[in-house]
């Protein structure tokens, strides 16, 4: 897939993966299969004919017993050669994969590693001196920077691939306390230097390896190199525990732009297959009528051959160069469509004289092989379209792993994500910033001295609800604004907690006291006024003020005449009888009229 990369136009590969250990050795069994034997057959064959050589001269006589040890050492130095051939061809049974991946690596230059920041894993030696030489950050200058973690560990990929790599940066994201990833440092620092994040190190290269300017309020890029040519200086709001705020888009994973490494993968598949049918059609002739000097086989393998010496580094005496690499690619291709074309398919069909049988096999043939190139040149176009000059990470999505997160738009959101999101940041400069804690305390103060100001003027529970209401739909509108104009982000839990706090305060508040009111009222007058007249006290207290209220009314003082002399005269129940017969249609008509009986 690197391999593919390269060829395709991709800046550079930036691995998600964190290859901390050794791959064990991988027996391979094509080559077992395919290619030992035939170094077998050979070697041995080489022998045999010596053997064979030596015993034909004996027999006819050109060679005596004279000669005996000249025969002795020539067989012998056959044996060694062989013998040399084959243990080298053996040796390639097992091959590390470590060693193909670092020789990949090597292949594409531009691949970026992973580091762990941690305080348990601690390099030394080489290792350490490597480290802080060629992934340390060396152009990153502090202004009082205060903010940024510090590890007494730090724990990098395996060394085999370390040496191959162009750089590396931390993978370390912690999410907040609630499971959410929101923030993410840009910069560590271990022993005395800084080191990048995962993508921020591949970013610095985009923009021409700028100076970084570190503060405890931003990280700036000094002098970056845009794509347009421009040179601005980028500046990346910190928040206030010195990170970086992660802008998350509202849409899901698959909808970036991602690609199964199958896509890729399979390319070298169908390649395969369809080199081998062209080695097969060389052999059985079908090239014989190739006019030009060199076949699509011969460009494949020159191609491969360039591409194996690569691995080691570029020669330009030896003409090992991407150039020539990417030359014999493209003869290859050209040269494949020129061959599998119609018209040369006919030639040979003509040329060739054949039978039927023979005509549909040349016909099957370069109808296969058709399809091959078809397939292989559209998945070259699909995939290239997505990955020429971009910055590609790779990364565990399936099912089956745990590299997963919680973000505020999905649920189940694969962690690889959040490097494209913070490079998306970085490129287009759209960051967002928090403020400080005070900010949020000091809104809320205002909120709640509003709020219980208002709640002593607005005595209806019903407006107070409704004045509270729009309170909070203007005070957020006016943060959103804020936001929306200067893209920070002031905490609204403080503030609207605060605010529901006090709203509820100064309604209980206010319910107990007027609870009180009301019941002082009703014990103060319920004695000599009728309900409906305390009643109406109590449902409007302003009614009552210092120095009354002149109104005309009616008095009236009544006794009943003789009562003293005819009470004497009746007993208990006779006498609350008539009290009851006067009293009662008395009072009733008085208290009908809201007046008093006393």
């Amino acid at each position: 897939a690197l391999v593919y990369l390269k060829e395709l136009g991709t800046e550079s590969v930036v691995f998600d993966l964190s290859f901390l250990d050794k791959s064990p050795a991988k027996v391979d069994e094509t080559y077992v299969k395919e290619t030992l034997p035939k170094y077998v057959d050979t070697n041995f064959n080489s022998v045999s004919e010596s053997v064979a050589y030596l015993i034909d001269e004996y027999s006819s006589g050109s060679l005596g017993a004279s000669d005996k040890n000249d025969a002795k050492d020539m067989l012998a130095g056959v044996i060694k050669d062989a013998k040399d051939t084959l243990n080298t061809s053996i040796s390639y049974v097992i091959h590390s994969q470590d060693e193909v991946l670092a020789n990949a690596i090597k292949f594409f230059e531009n691949n970026y590693l992973t580091l762990t920041m941690d305080n348990d894993y601690a390099i030394e030696g080489e290792e350490k001196i490597f480290i802080e030489n060629y992934v340390a950050l060396d152009n990153v200058r502090s202004e009082n920077d205060t903010l940024t973690p510090a590890f007494v560990g730090l724990h990098p990929a395996i060394s085999e691939l370390m040496v191959k790599t162009k750089g590396a940066g931390f993978v370390n994201a912690d999410p907040d306390t609630d499971g959410y990833l929101r923030r993410l440092n840009l910069l560590a620092k271990y022993d005395g230097k800084y080191y990048g994040q995962l993508l921020f190190v591949p970013l610095l290269a985009h923009f021409g390896n700028p100076e970084v300017v570190v503060s405890d309020s931003h990280v700036v890029l000094k002098n970056a190199r845009l794509d347009d040519g421009r040179s601005v200086d980028i500046r990346i709001p910190r928040a206030q525990d010195g990170t970086v705020l992660v802008k998350y888009a509202p849409k899901n994973y698959v909808d970036y732009n991602s690609v199964p490494l199958w896509n890729i993968y399979r390319l070298s598949i169908i390649e395969k297959q369809l080199f081998e049918n062209l080695k097969q059609m060389d052999a059985d002739g079908f090239m014989s009528a190739w006019e030009e000097e060199n076949t699509p086989v011969d460009f494949y393998e020159n191609a491969a051959f360039v591409r194996d010496e690569l691995y080691k580094g570029v020669d330009e005496e030896a003409g090992v160069t991407y150039g020539t690499y990417f030359d014999f690619r493209k003869s290859f291709f050209s040269s494949v469509e020129k061959f599998l074309s119609m018209e040369y398919e006919e030639t040979l069909v003509a040329v060739s004289e054949v039978d039927k049988e023979t005509e549909d096999y040349i016909r099957e043939f370069f109808s296969v092989c058709r399809s091959q190139l078809k397939d292989l040149l559209e998945g070259r176009d699909e995939v290239s379209q997505t990955v020429k000059n971009a910055i590609c990470i790779v990364g565990t999505c399936a099912t089956s792993t745990t590299d997963y997160g919680l973000t505020q738009y999905e649920e189940h959101y694969p962690n690889p994500g959040v490097h494209y999101i913070i490079a998306n940041q970085i490129l287009t400069q759209d960051f967002v910033d928090d403020s400080p804690v005070w900010i949020s305390i000091v809104i809320a103060a205002v909120l709640c001295l509003v709020s219980c100001f208002l709640a002593n003027k607005i005595k209806s529970t019903t407006r107070q609800l409704l004045t509270g209401g729009l309170f909070l739909i203007v005070t957020t509108g006016a943060i959103l604004a804020y936001f929306i104009v200067t893209k920070t982000y002031i905490g609204l839990v403080v503030p609207f907690a605060s605010l529901f706090l006090s709203f509820l305060a100064t309604t209980i508040i206010g319910f107990v006291t007027a609870s009180h009111e009301k019941k002082f009222i009703t014990n103060a007058f319920s004695q000599c006024l009728s309900k409906d007249v305390v009643a109406d006290i109590v449902n409007n207290p302003s009614s009552l003020k210092l120095g009354g209220d002149s109104r005309e009314m009616t008095a009236i003082f009544t006794d009943i005449q003789k009562f003293s002399g005819f009470s004497e005269l009746l007993n208990a129940a006779e006498l609350v009888a008539l009290l009851n017969y006067y009293l009662t249609p008395m009072s009733d008509k008085i208290m009908d009229e809201g007046g008093m009986v006393d």
